[in-house]
């Protein structure tokens, strides 16, 4: 529909085309789709493509659209690729972050001379200081590695059992220090320290590798918690005495309504976002990272958590069971390969939704469901294998810096699950973990089909 001046958009006919958009006239919300499709690199597959498949209708009053029609409009209607301009990247620092960076560079500055380190080795001297062994500085690069994990307060003085600091020239028993918080040109502050300060524990992602995998365990309870509370009337005060490695009963089940379904809630996203942030290392990616990883761990979760879902309250009532807790009857979906037959009295909108959504959700169950419902994988396997895939899509789209963190959860992680298989059945131990890492193949090939399509 174009307005009275003929003035609409050029790729869905919205009369809300006021500008030009990378040469183009269109609306806001097309601007914003071709700004992302180039930004991002993304790629799409034509759902005519698929079995039952029809043309594409490009349409501001449809909401499931096809994107690859949509963006190969966008440049038949005149958009250049070469007018988006690249991502700026933003180093804001949350004011809780820059408290810890500010703590950690007041605990980690160098002694002044008034204190020194009672210990097995006399003090640092500029000698001592050129002829540190590579051993030392091999200890310093892991200590960096394992701060920017696991954050400064599990990483600090990883060589003497116990340091004892001692003012040499105080007149009191209180040492003069800086307040955490303050500069290190603000001596002001004082405040007592006992003689002896213990050892912390230094988590490294390599010998500690368990404590990572109970990190994404604890993160995938945290999300069916809020999964719980959202979507089912089960009572507040019951929620702490649940296992919490299943948001749903079969009674919390919804019938799914195609022609109600818009993808992931304002809520969904709220919920996945405190889900990523609770991952080991996340905090210490750049903010492309950050978003690419959400991005990809918001897909994840849509395909391995309906498949985990499934099996555990929707294979037993004959359905597919979302991520929202709504489900679709496992005999209405359709057979992969077939014509795909509509409903009756469907609406031309209603049946694009249908084309796009039912056969994707009969591959899920047929490719994943199914295969992961025979190998029973317990809460704990589960949580390892979302966040192996998770790492595993973005891994080669990260920067260098995010790449080394990512590198770090997956060895972390596959070690961890290789030992957790060993310890729930040591004789088949080894053959589980190969079956797990082989149920990651089905999930890629859903993934691309869900990214294309």
């Amino acid at each position: 529909m174009k307005t009275a001046n003929g003035l609409g958009c050029a790729i869905c006919d919205s009369p809300q085309a006021g500008t030009l958009h990378f040469g183009a006239r269109s609306c806001k919300a097309c601007a914003a789709f071709f700004r992302r499709t180039v930004s991002m690199s993304m790629t799409y597959k034509c759902i005519a493509s698929m079995p039952g498949g029809g043309p594409c209708r490009i349409h501001h009053e449809l909401r499931m659209i096809c994107r690859f029609c949509r963006y190969k409009k966008c440049v038949d209607g005149g958009m250049k690729r070469q007018l988006v301009q690249n991502r700026r990247q933003e180093f804001r620092i949350p004011k809780k972050r820059r408290a810890d960076m500010d703590l950690s560079a007041h605990l980690t500055r160098p002694v002044s001379p008034g204190h020194r380190l009672i210990k097995d080795e006399p003090p640092s001297t500029p000698e001592s200081q050129q002829s540190t062994s590579p051993t030392k500085q091999h200890d310093d690069v892991q200590d960096e590695l394992a701060a920017r994990l696991y954050g400064t307060a599990s990483c600090s003085f990883n060589s003497p059992e116990s340091i004892s600091i001692i003012a040499d020239n105080s007149e009191t028993n209180s040492t003069s220090l800086g307040s955490p918080l303050s500069s290190t040109s603000n001596e002001s502050a004082h405040f007592q320290l006992s003689s002896m300060i213990p050892r912390p524990q230094v988590r490294y992602p390599y010998d500690e590798a368990s404590f990572v995998m109970q990190r994404y365990i604890d993160a995938e309870k945290s999300l069916n918690i809020r999964r719980r509370i959202f979507y089912t009337p089960t009572d507040i005060g019951n929620m702490f005495e649940m296992d919490n490695e299943c948001p749903y009963n079969v009674e919390h089940l919804r019938p799914c309504v195609i022609r109600e379904f818009n993808g992931l809630s304002r809520t969904d996203l709220m919920m996945l976002f405190d889900y990523c942030r609770d991952f080991p290392g996340f905090d210490a990616l750049p903010i492309s990272d950050k978003q690419l990883v959400y991005r990809y761990a918001t897909a994840t979760d849509s395909v391995v958590g309906s498949a985990y879902y499934t099996m555990r309250v929707g294979m037993t009532a004959g359905c597919l069971v979302h991520v929202s807790g709504s489900f679709l009857p496992i005999d209405e979906l359709p057979v992969p390969g077939k014509l795909l037959e509509y409903p009756p009295n469907m609406s031309l909108e209603d049946q694009a939704k249908y084309r796009l959504f039912m056969p994707m959700r009969a591959h899920l169950y047929s490719e994943l469901c199914q295969p992961m419902a025979n190998l029973q994988p317990s809460f704990a396997e589960y949580a390892s294998l979302k966040a192996m895939v998770m790492w595993h899509l973005c891994h080669y789209r990260l920067t260098p810096e995010g790449r080394a963190i990512c590198e770090a959860q997956q060895k972390s992680l596959l070690e961890a699950t290789q030992r957790y298989c060993q310890a729930l059945d040591p004789k088949r131990g080894e053959e589980r973990f190969g079956q797990l890492i082989l149920l990651m193949s089905s999930i890629f090939v859903i993934m691309k089909d869900l990214y294309c399509g």
